[in-house]
């Protein structure tokens, strides 16, 4: 490779150079078009490569060093030759073909021409291009800043300095005029104890007069503020399972605040669980019962400086007392054993806790005692001793509702006693699918040949292998259950059934779930649907509750 110095300025320093020439290889650029005249120069017989070097690129002002090469005998060369600026017009001849220097005083894209004259008068050309811009000094100061009032920054140039640069000139207050003005890019220190947008700019020269400005903004504001008023509070106790945290911060510099949530448990490694929130509140869904979680919240301004709350403990409640949790989910509602059962429709069931038991008399008659509560049915809190845990019967859907509304809970939709009895597999039984030979082993039910088991209640949570998937006992047999609903034959054909699962909104019948004591086969399967009036009195009708995940926990069973 032979050496082309593209050569910058008047000091001839180099920028880029270099070509190649492979006429031992047969890689030529230009090769002579007339070898047969006598006083072409010639090689060995053969055509001779001319090559007046790479194309170039440089600045007004700089110098370039142009090289053209040629290879053949030489003692036939009358002379070289260059016209740098295309024109036809030739700005340097000589005997000697080496570097020669040139400057372009105007921004355009040249033809230098490359001419060899034989000594009988032919000549030879090639020509390469040659860009001319007018680069001006690039860099910077740096983006916008926010900046806290008084504190002390420091502004670095960050210019293309290659020697050329002679002159720095600091406007510091935006007045468009230099108070400061040096020969090197060493950093300016600057405060700014006034609120509000203040201006700095840098210009700077080169030897060749040609300029750049380049300017910065600060922003004098106060940090964003602590992030407060956070919930859970601080030591927060008993505190829902499922958390949505929020909090409050504020700032003065323009622009949205974005937050960082860090949420774990008090012994786990920090976790950080959300970054670059827009909105002070963060989703955490169902968070484990019982368990002493620890977070903070880092906000964020437009600029990047962050304020952190500091670290906030709370402890989630557990599972209220003889009930389970029971997470969300979309689930298959019905079946298609009945035709007031289909179809089979998917459903989102938030989530809650269920009973794990039907309601005892002995819960019942505390009730009664307690508030005075006069049933619409015929239980009045009297029965033998022993039978504190049977299921209470023989009470009205509104009663059902008042002890449920005493204890701080509710009845269960149609659609979560469904999904807590077979779970998000297409269960008919709570204990599967299978057709047992003697479901008086399953459930307090008939067996298989239509006799009562037992022939009447017996007390709850007597069939273990009998519970559900989510470990509620009973939900086939014993007492047939009151549930929220209206019952509605036709309400699972209505697409609202799939977005709606509180059921209809109006009816005259309510739902029951699970059969009782005296059902057979699919009478006690967990899709199976029968309704009453709400005034039904029967000794094969109980209840249970439920309670939504967000409800405050629910009053203690009595002792």
């Amino acid at each position: 490779m032979s050496p082309l110095a593209l050569l910058r300025s008047r000091h001839l320093r180099p920028l880029a150079a270099a070509l190649l020439v492979g006429a031992a290889a047969g890689a030529c650029r230009r090769a002579l078009t007339n070898p047969a005249d006598p006083g072409s120069p010639t090689y060995g017989g053969e055509p001779v490569a001319i090559d007046p070097g790479p194309d170039l690129a440089a600045s007004i002002g700089d110098t370039l060093l142009f090289q053209g090469l040629f290879l053949g005998d030489t003692s036939r060369v009358a002379e070289y030759a260059w016209d740098f600026e295309g024109d036809g017009v030739v700005d340097w001849r000589g005997r000697d073909a080496a570097a020669v220097p040139h400057a372009y005083r105007a921004v355009g894209v040249y033809e230098a021409r490359f001419f060899v004259r034989g000594v009988v008068g032919d000549q030879e050309s090639a020509t390469t291009r040659a860009t001319i811009t007018d680069e001006a000094p690039s860099g910077g100061i740096g983006p916008d800043t926010l900046v806290v009032p008084g504190d002390e920054v420091f502004v670095l140039p960050r210019v293309a300095d290659d020697g050329r640069i002679v002159r720095y000139e600091w406007d510091l207050d935006g007045d468009g005029s230099a108070e400061r003005v040096e020969t090197s890019g060493t950093p300016v220190f600057l405060t700014f104890p006034v609120l509000g947008d203040h201006f700095v700019s840098l210009r700077v020269l080169d030897d060749d007069g040609r300029a750049s400005t380049f300017g910065r903004r600060f922003r004098a504001c106060p940090l964003p503020t602590i992030p407060v008023n956070l919930a859970p509070p601080d030591s927060g106790v008993d505190v829902s399972a499922r958390q949505t945290l929020t909090w409050a911060s504020e700032s003065d510099c323009g622009g949205p605040l974005t937050y960082d949530v860090y949420l774990n448990g008090i012994d786990d490694p920090e976790r950080l669980v959300a970054a670059g929130l827009k909105v002070p509140a963060y989703h955490a869904g169902v968070l484990f019962h019982s368990v002493t979680y620890r977070w903070r919240v880092v906000a964020r301004d437009v600029g990047g400086r962050e304020r952190s709350s500091g670290d906030f403990t709370f402890f989630t409640r557990g599972v209220p007392y003889a009930m389970v949790y029971i997470d969300a989910r979309t689930v298959p509602i019905g079946s298609n054993l009945s035709p007031d059962e289909s179809p089979v429709h998917a459903t989102y069931i938030d989530a809650y806790y269920m009973d794990q038991r039907e309601t005892t008399r002995y819960e019942f008659t505390a009730f009664l005692n307690a508030t005075g509560y006069v049933s619409e049915g015929s239980f009045t809190g009297s029965y033998p001793i022993g039978e504190e845990d049977f299921p209470v019967s023989g009470v009205t859907w509104n009663d059902a509702v008042a002890y449920a509304a005493w204890r701080g809970k509710r009845l269960p939709t149609e659609a979560e006693w469904e999904y807590a009895a077979r779970g998000p597999a297409e269960r008919v039984f709570p204990w599967g699918n299978r057709i047992v030979r003697d479901p008086c082993v399953f459930a307090n039910v008939s067996s298989a040949v239509g006799v009562p088991c037992v022939g009447a209640t017996v007390r709850t949570q007597s069939y273990p292998i009998g519970r559900s998937w989510t470990d509620v006992w009973d939900v086939s047999g014993n007492v047939a259950e009151w549930v929220a609903d209206w019952y509605d034959p036709d309400y699972y054909r209505d697409p609202l059934a799939s977005v709606l699962p509180t059921g209809p909104a109006t009816g005259t019948m309510r739902v029951l779930r699970g059969g009782s004591w005296r059902a057979y086969f699919l009478e006690y399967s967990v899709t199976r649907r029968a309704a009453a009036d709400p005034s039904t009195v029967s000794d094969e009708i109980g209840f249970r509750c439920a309670l939504s995940i967000d409800a405050p926990m629910p009053t203690p069973p009595p002792p």
